[in-house]
């Protein structure tokens, strides 16, 4: 497979339906819709417990008491209309993003005039960007549009930011691990995507 574009959506938050988050201490024991996979072992460092539902079939759980809350972003909290229920959101967790690609069979690749392939590279880098710029545009919409509804954001500040990122302390070495456990290049795919994080932030 060749892959021509990679994004991934807004950052995942905390969002309850009774109890607000302001500290780690409070998320211990609650019960959050989760995506499962990473997202469920990010959750249980924080002492949540995880229950990996559809993203469709969250609102329900909610009325139901099957969850007290979901791990979402902005955008998909109001998409999937949660913001009917959720009165709390705690902005500025690190609790991932979803990924989306576009990839396309290498051997249909190759079949392709280069002049056609230059279009659709040309054409995926633009599209990667404008992921980028949509994603940040969605978020802050929605958080102004949540105050309004009156649900209340708590927002991580600096000075706390150590004590909501120890829990997460060892997490990439836990997927690298589970990685090369399928013979895939887990080290080598975390090296490469920290390099291009220290690139982006400096």
């Amino acid at each position: 497979m060749k892959a021509l574009e990679g994004h991934t959506t807004a950052q995942y938050d905390v969002a309850t339906i009774k109890k607000p988050v302001k500290s780690v201490e409070d998320l211990k024991g609650l019960k959050l819709k989760t995506a499962g996979g990473m997202y469920d072992k990010i959750a249980r460092r924080y002492g949540i417990t995880p229950v990996s539902i559809a993203a469709t079939e969250t609102y329900e759980a909610m009325q139901r008491g099957v969850v007290e809350g979901c791990i979402f972003n902005f955008p998909s909290i109001r998409s999937y209309r949660l913001n009917e229920q959720i009165k709390y959101i705690t902005n500025g967790m690190r609790c991932g993003g979803y990924p989306g690609a576009v990839i396309i069979n290498e051997k249909k690749w190759e079949k392709l005039p280069q002049d056609i392939q230059k279009q659709i590279i040309l054409a995926s880098e633009d599209a990667h960007k404008r992921w980028g710029v949509y994603w940040n545009e969605q978020h802050d919409e929605t958080v102004k549009l949540f105050e309004k509804q009156g649900i209340a954001i708590y927002l991580i500040r600096p000075e706390e930011r150590a004590k909501w990122d120890a829990p997460l302390k060892g997490v990439e070495e836990e997927y690298i691990s589970e990685v090369e456990k399928k013979n895939l290049p887990g080290r080598k795919v975390f090296d490469q995507f920290m390099k291009i994080v220290k690139e982006v932030i400096k």
